[in-house]
């Protein structure tokens, strides 16, 4: 798809991680000119092409950037790892760095399908439907003008299909079977281009806000489980010498703070039925043994952010556990 674009001047991207990205992105858009390059996390390559700018900073503040300087900016595998209050600088800032009917490419995660396979990566902050996606590129001051899927994943009854492919014929059929199938796809492809509009601020706060009362309590049902069995309810349930992580996730990424995880945990049995705790990527921050059925609470800090925060109640064996895998995670 990015062959199909329009020729550009002047390019700014996120392409940062290695001279590699920077230099497949240019051949396939058949570029030459001026590339700009915005990142905050990664290290400057050692070697650059000589049309390369590289800037130090975040996405939703690129001061160094002049308005209307660029014609594309591209934001693969990249928009969906801004936290969310990030969401409307970064969309403000590629309004003005773009110029009139300069193109913004975006791809990110669907999430009813991220949500249905379980494909769910860490650092993803952000996971937006098809609708939501160009609702907010909308009010944001763009034009939708494409709109394609990445990798089928639903048949055309709606039913998921595996993850991976059984073959190379199977991966082909997938990869342009999505192409025209956005919203039963892994990936969404959107290309919009600036309008003549400004950001509209006040909408753009308004739609996340009501984006993530919706995506936020989703994200924080998915985790896995090794023992025990999955009621309709969503409910995993252990019976009496089952041992093993009954549940654990849901992995989601948190700003340094203080923050209070709640989960209610049923048991029946005597002595330790069941251990709940809390972990990082650092390791475990407290724990709790679970001698009868109670709302379990953990009030914490975070030093620093983490991309891997995790609830996880384990079964000893001694007795039976049900828990209802609705996790509360809020600030305090």
């Amino acid at each position: 798809m990015l062959r199909k674009i329009p020729r550009s001047d002047a390019v700014l991207s996120f392409c940062g991680k290695n001279t590699h990205q920077i230099q497949w992105l240019e051949r396939a858009i058949d570029f030459y000119g001026r590339h700009i390059v915005v990142e905050y996390c990664n290290p400057k390559p050692q070697e650059l092409p000589g049309n390369v700018e590289w800037i130090v900073n975040s996405s939703d503040n690129m001061p160094e950037v002049d308005n209307n300087s660029c014609d594309l900016l591209f934001c693969g595998d990249a928009f969906e790892q801004l936290w969310l209050d990030q969401v409307e600088g970064f969309l403000t800032e590629a309004w003005r760095v773009l110029q009139p009917e300069g193109r913004l490419i975006l791809e990110g995660p669907n999430r009813p399908v991220i949500a249905e396979q379980w494909w769910t990566l860490p650092q993803y902050m952000l996971e937006l439907t098809v609708e939501e996606a160009k609702s907010l590129l909308t009010v944001a001051g763009f034009e939708v003008v494409l709109c394609k899927g990445l990798w089928l994943s639903r048949d055309h009854n709606g039913v998921p299909i595996l993850p991976m492919p059984e073959n190379e014929a199977s991966a082909a059929e997938r990869l342009i079977g999505g192409v025209d199938a956005p919203d039963s796809s892994l990936i969404w492809w959107i290309e919009a281009v600036r309008a003549s509009r400004a950001p509209n601020v006040s909408q753009m706060r308004t739609l996340l806000s009501e984006i993530s009362n919706t995506a936020w309590p989703e994200r924080l049902s998915r985790f896995s489980s090794n023992v025990g069995i999955k009621t309709k309810d969503g409910a995993i349930v252990t019976k009496y010498g089952q041992s093993g992580f009954v549940l654990f996730g849901p992995y989601v990424a948190l700003h340094a703070g203080r923050y209070r995880a709640e989960m209610d945990i049923d048991v029946l049995g005597s002595g330790v039925i069941a251990i709940a705790d809390i972990a990082t990527h650092l390791g475990v921050i407290d724990t709790q043994e679970i001698h009868f059925s109670k709302r379990v609470r953990f009030d914490f800090m975070l030093p620093e952010t983490t991309l891997g925060f995790e609830f996880r109640v384990q079964a000893t064996g001694s007795g039976s556990v049900c828990v209802n895998s609705k996790l509360s995670l809020v600030a305090i």
